[in-house]
């Protein structure tokens, strides 16, 4: 993860810097309790690092009315929510992807 950050983070402020070094310390913390996977992960800092340069502040793995979301960013008086899918299918629907990603993707957007 620092090697991606390291290279995520030219370019930026030094603000911008602390904002991603923050994300990278709460994933961390996460990753040591298991609750994130490192492919998901990096999509998750790509978004991040999109919304901080266009001015957001950004969370990571947020909880919103109970509800887990990927990227959460507010500016202003605005927010919103990014849903990363990485397209992982379970063993127990090899035979079935397609149903089950389309059954994943429409109970994320029922949530």
């Amino acid at each position: 993860m620092d090697t991606i950050l390291e290279r995520m983070t030219r370019g930026l402020s030094s603000d911008e810097r602390a904002k991603m070094d923050q994300l990278r310390v709460d994933l961390l913390d996460k990753h040591t309790r298991n609750e994130v996977k490192i492919n998901h992960t990096v999509m998750e800092l790509i978004c991040a690092r999109y919304l901080i340069k266009m001015g957001f502040d950004v969370s990571l793995e947020y909880s919103l009315n109970s509800i887990s979301t990927d990227v959460y960013a507010q500016k202003g008086m605005g927010s919103l929510i990014v849903e990363v899918e990485t397209g992982f299918v379970p063993p127990d629907h090899a035979l079935d992807p397609m149903l089950y990603l389309k059954a994943r993707v429409a109970s994320k957007i029922t949530r």
